[in-house]
């Protein structure tokens, strides 16, 4: 990760949003700072879709809903970060 930008401060969440849909690259917001997302290789690509799959065929009975890569998630503190892989509950917002 590249720092981008240092005490960016969004006036809400949906602002933070516009600007991701805006912006040709991703980037996560960690105790204000702004971090542009760099790419990833090949073998992380592949290990990251195969632990999807495989949650996705363990959990397909079950109330959870996984999540692949570009779908971001929201700690408790306000930081956004994109994981490769996330469970979560049904009660998951549109962009988080």
């Amino acid at each position: 990760m590249k720092l981008v930008e240092i005490n960016k401060k969004f006036a809400s969440d949906e602002e933070y949003f516009l600007f991701e849909e805006k912006s040709e690259l991703k980037h996560e917001l960690i105790n204000e700072n702004l971090y542009e997302m760099s790419g990833v290789s090949k073998e992380h690509n592949e290990i990251s879709g195969n632990i999807f799959i495989l949650l996705k065929s363990v959990l397909k009975k079950r109330e959870w809903e996984i999540f692949f890569e570009a779908f971001k998630i929201r700690t408790p503190n306000g930081n956004y970060f994109y994981p490769d892989v996330c469970v979560s509950f049904p009660d998951v917002k549109k962009y988080f």
